[in-house]
Formats: C-alpha cells, sequence, structure tokens
C-alpha cells in the first residue's frame, strides 16, 4: 500500500509539473492568431505594446530589441553642425568634430519574453518601408510569433 501510494504521489506530481509547464508554454498576444503589437517611434527610442495571454503565475521579463537607420550630424568645435558627408557613415570626416545621432528610422524588432530564466515567447517584426516620428501604422509591420 505505501509504495502504491508513493508511486500515486510521484506520478500525480510529475503530471502537475507538466501541466503547469504546458500553460507556461502557451504564452501568446491576445487578439488571435494574427495578432501582433502596436509600435510607437519617439525619435531615438521605440516603444512596443500588446497584452499576453498564458503566462501562468510567475514573474516576467519583456525585452524588446530593434534594428534602425541612423541620422547624424557633425559639429565642429566652433558649433558649426553640418550633415555628415556620406549618409549612414558612422563617423565625421574630421575626429575633432562631435556626432550626434538626432533621428532612428526603426526597420525590424524583436519582443522577447522570459519567464522563470526560460524564454517562452519571441516576437520578430520588421517594419516597411521604416518607421518615422509617431504612431507606426499596422499596415507597415509583419511579426511571426514563435
Amino acid at each position: 500500500m505505501g509504495r502504491t501510494l508513493r508511486a500515486l504521489g510521484l506520478t500525480l506530481g510529475l503530471l502537475l509539473a507538466l501541466v503547469s509547464g504546458a500553460l507556461a508554454s502557451s504564452v501568446h498576444l491576445k487578439g488571435g492568431r494574427n495578432a501582433k503589437p502596436t509600435f510607437t517611434d519617439t525619435g531615438l527610442t521605440l516603444t512596443a505594446a500588446g497584452e499576453l495571454a498564458g503566462l501562468g503565475n510567475g514573474d516576467v521579463v519583456l525585452t524588446l530589441s530593434a534594428q534602425a537607420q541612423a541620422t547624424a550630424t557633425c559639429t565642429t568645435p566652433s558649433g558649426a553642425t553640418q550633415p555628415p558627408p556620406i549618409p549612414g557613415a558612422p563617423d565625421c570626416p574630421n575626429p575633432r568634430w562631435t556626432e550626434a545621432i538626432t533621428d532612428l528610422a526603426f526597420t525590424s524588432a524583436v519582443i522577447t519574453v522570459t519567464q522563470g530564466g526560460a524564454t517562452v515567447l519571441t516576437i520578430t517584426c520588421t517594419v516597411s518601408p521604416p518607421t518615422t516620428n509617431g504612431g507606426v501604422p499596422p499596415r507597415s509591420v509583419t511579426c511571426q510569433a514563435g
């Protein structure tokens, strides 16, 4: 009888562990199969908004990373500002000049959802055409969740 109860307890514990793992692994965006986050370009940063479901209990860490095309200016020591001679060049033509990034046009973003130290959802989005300041039109965003 004792062995049976122990085996039953072990089986029940294993079943509960599998069920709770399955619940956490079903993390998804609310809104159905074609749901996607919304994005806002604030000039030098990109923000994302959306609702997640299937998280269960526990702390969640969300990470947003993005790729962008930079617009920059070069400022001489006397304070004169000039655009760089080559668009997208990483440096000013004179090492004494100061480069400042003035705007970012975002082309892609990745949202990673981590729970309990494990990645439970990754959403990869592309933006075409690249963003301009303000809300990003939903028709410009294509996302895949995995």
